[in-house]
């Protein structure tokens, strides 16, 4: 008997997970399963009703009824409820989750050993610098050394930003991190299914990749337009309105300001103790800037006064986030020269470089190149991706 969630809560019947249940699970007969989900993804049925010691949950009851098994449970950076610590998965679960975002493709391979089917179920931020990406190419590279004849059931998700093209800096080998391994543009524009199919045929991976699509999706639409709910991606994405302003503000972590964690209003909010209350940006990328003061409750100045802006982005289809955040650093850098704009770490080398990709992009800034110089540069490498993904598009 399959236990529908969506009958219950009202959920579209397209949403994927449902689709997964009804549709593809059945297709499988006698497979040990393996998920990397959270409370965006299957994970929401792990976590309703809610848990005790030893009492089943909704997915395991709906393994139950099918000659298939439910094995290892995975999660991502802040749990399977996405509210824990970044390592975190402290919740007293049937099955006991293991956060698999930092581990390297050896480890990996140790911890699907008895996997048949690894579930890849997870939300799109819709950018390239976000730890999600970094699990599936981790994963399918593990698989390729240590279990080609395993099959990395990727369950697709909409782009959130699709709307906004394909735009950025796109990111190059030598600065591949846990924030991304693919050379991507800082907005990609395309779903997981799309990327990673483009990342297996690029990295020639011996690999039983299965790309379930999506019902209804229409790339380049906006997402508040389509039949898809917003499920956060992290803590700190609490709303749709926090994500649009992370498409822009993403760039700021690589900096020494305050980007409004701690706050009502994350990612929308920023500023820095020094900064003059009086002094406001002028509209760029189609963002404004009304003046903010605030005391964060968390981060580098917290509990400290902090003068700032808040974002307010009129028009969705006017914001280009990637020319807002340049031009923004731009004018930060010659309005307070005396401010050490750029974070580095041990060693010397920038938090920027590392969220960006390249060097690019930072370099530029610094040298105080135009916004159209700089962005004339990377064209090249942005229609060469456009061109390369054209075989493997699914929408």
């Amino acid at each position: 008997m399959f236990f529908s969630f969506a009958a219950i809560h009202g959920v579209e019947q397209n949403d994927p997970r449902e689709v997964f249940l009804r549709k593809e699970l059945p297709k499988y007969e006698n497979k040990n399963f393996c998920l990397v989900t959270n409370q965006a993804g299957l994970g929401r049925y792990l976590l309703w009703p809610p848990l005790q010691d030893g009492e089943p949950t909704r997915l395991h009851e709906i393994f139950k009824d099918s000659s298939n098994r439910l094995g290892e449970v995975f999660t991502a950076e802040h749990g399977l409820s996405g509210q824990e610590s970044e390592e975190g998965n402290n919740l007293p679960l049937l099955y006991n989750p293991k956060s698999i975002y930092r581990l390297r493709e050896s480890d990996i391979a140790f911890y699907i050993q008895a996997c048949d089917v690894i579930v890849y179920d997870l939300p799109d931020a819709g950018v390239r610098p976000y730890t999600y990406r970094t699990i599936a190419t981790t994963l399918l590279r593990s698989l390729h050394q240590h279990g080609p004849e395993k099959i990395f059931h990727l369950i697709d998700v909409p782009n959130p930003a699709s709307h906004l093209g394909i735009a950025g800096p796109v990111a190059q080998k030598e600065k591949f991190s846990i924030l991304g391994e693919e050379e991507i543009p800082h907005l990609p524009y395309y779903t997981y299914g799309e990327l990673l199919q483009y990342y297996v045929f690029k990295m020639q991976l011996r690999v039983k990749l299965y790309v379930q699509p999506l019902n209804g999706y229409r790339p380049g639409r906006f997402f508040l337009e389509q039949r898809f709910s917003y499920y956060p991606p992290s803590p700190n994405l609490p709303h749709f309105r926090s994500l649009q302003c992370y498409w822009m503000m993403v760039f700021f972590e690589g900096t020494y300001l305050e980007e409004g964690r701690g706050t009502k209003d994350p990612f929308c909010t920023f500023g820095h103790p020094e900064f003059d209350p009086r002094d406001v940006p002028p509209p760029m990328g189609g963002v404004l800037f009304v003046p903010f003061s605030f005391v964060p409750s968390s981060g580098r100045y917290k509990n400290k006064l902090v003068h700032g802006y808040r974002l307010e982005i009129p028009d969705p289809w006017e914001y280009r986030p990637v020319e807002a955040a340049y031009k923004l650093l731009l004018y930060l850098k010659k309005r307070y020269p005396e401010l050490n704009l750029f974070k580095t770490y041990p060693g010397g080398y920038y938090s920027l470089d590392e969220l960006c990709g390249t060097e690019s992009l930072r370099r530029a800034v610094q040298s105080e190149i135009p916004y159209e110089e700089w962005l004339k540069n990377e064209k090249p490498k942005i229609e060469l991706f456009r061109k390369n993904m054209k075989q493997h598009r699914i929408y």
